[in-house]
């Protein structure tokens, strides 16, 4: 027996005087909020899915770039003149700095949600880790580089 079921029998037998169409309005503010809330835990799952995933792929990424530089300058004078190059660089810069802007966003909509603070934290930090390690390669391009 649902929800409904309950608080009808609970009116129609005197535990609850007020009437029906406070019930039925209960009921529906109830239905409301656990519709809202499984659509906004199943929202916050995909999110924070696509959040670990792409930090993950762009720390991958700038951390092979400084391998790469480190330990085989050749191969990365060849990666550096390909066409790959401007996708990853693209997506360096893109997820770098628009990572941090999307969490925050995150941390707005979801601060109803007190059970997800820890994911929300994970999230924090592996985007101030990728916008920290993007900024640390460019202020190494900067020291190492000869920009003219």
């Amino acid at each position: 027996m649902g929800l409904g079921g309950v608080l009808f029998r609970a009116v129609k037998s005197g535990h609850l005087p007020n009437g029906i169409t406070e019930v039925k309005g209960l009921v529906r503010e109830t239905n409301g909020f656990l519709r809202e809330l499984r659509m906004t835990e199943s929202g916050l799952k995909v999110s924070h899915v696509v959040t670990r995933t792409i930090a993950t792929i762009t720390l991958a990424n700038l951390g092979m770039m400084v391998v790469c530089e480190r330990y085989s300058p050749t191969h990365c004078r060849a990666f550096a003149n390909s066409s790959l190059d401007k996708i990853v660089t693209f997506w360096t810069i893109t997820t770098a700095l628009l990572l941090p802007l999307y969490v925050g966003f995150e941390g707005w909509w979801m601060r109803k949600c007190k059970v997800t603070t820890i994911a929300l934290w994970i999230d924090a930090g592996l985007a101030i880790a990728c916008f920290l390690m993007f900024v640390g390669v460019v202020l190494y391009a900067f020291g190492h580089y000869a920009m003219f």
